[in-house]
């Protein structure tokens, strides 16, 4: 029977974007004495939502394997999450090879190929699978975010999550599709002037609200997709 899915890291994110809109009041309080510092909170501002988001993205990598893991039989984990799990144990053992003392080597290879094989082998007593869920050092934006949700199997996540914004048309409000990828770009892209050129600001408070609206419906769709897909593979075991 499917166990509860739960992602926690969904209710996390909202609760963290109701801290960047603090900062954003706090900004527009601020201006009206002092326009510099104003900036400084619209600039922590932006800072905050990028990493929040972030944070947001690797704890749903964690949830998703672990959900994996409690509702789908080791015969049925969809073989490309098994190769990146495989991957980053062999990944190991450079590591053994050049620390760990001569005695413990045999100890952690004979192990960790055990556990291997039986992963491979589709046997039950295979241990859960592990996928490491950190953005690789120095990397942002789209190619990373995709780069991270292949590692369980989303080859393309920000194409396959259409957001959308509502606009004004002839026949009242519409929503019409956003470049999501486009912002998520541009957002990084403001990050990390603000962090590594200390430039002036270059956006808005209205558009980091909008940057807030598109992240917190990606958050939620991307959700429901992962649940959905926990759910069909869960039906074949």
């Amino acid at each position: 029977m499917i166990v509860a899915i739960n992602f926690e890291s969904l209710h996390k994110f909202h609760i963290a974007l109701r801290e960047v809109i603090v900062l954003i009041r706090r900004s527009k309080k601020e201006e009206v004495k002092c326009r510099l510092i104003g900036n400084i909170y619209l600039k922590a501002a932006l800072i905050l939502l990028t990493s929040k988001f972030e944070a947001f993205l690797e704890n749903v990598i964690v949830e998703y394997t672990a959900l994996l893991n409690d509702n789908v039989a080791v015969g049925f984990i969809p073989e490309i999450i098994k190769i990146h799990h495989t991957k980053e144990v062999l990944e190991k053992f450079e590591t053994c090879f050049k620390k760990i003392y001569e005695e413990d080597k045999r100890k952690f290879i004979s192990e960790n190929m055990r556990d291997l094989a039986l992963l491979w082998k589709s046997d039950i007593n295979a241990k859960p699978i592990k996928i490491n869920n950190k953005f690789n050092f120095g990397k942002h934006g789209e190619k990373a975010i995709n780069e991270l949700f292949q590692r369980i199997g989303f080859k393309n996540i920000l194409d396959e999550v259409v957001i959308v914004k509502k606009v004004q048309t002839i026949d009242g409000m519409e929503d019409e599709n956003i470049d999501f990828k486009a912002k998520v770009n541009e957002l990084t892209y403001k990050r990390n002037t603000i962090l590594h050129n200390d430039t002036s600001i270059t956006f808005t408070k209205e558009e980091i609200i909008d940057y807030i609206k598109y992240l917190k419906q990606f958050s939620q769709k991307l959700i429901d997709k992962l649940t959905k897909s926990i759910e069909n593979i869960s039906t074949l075991t």
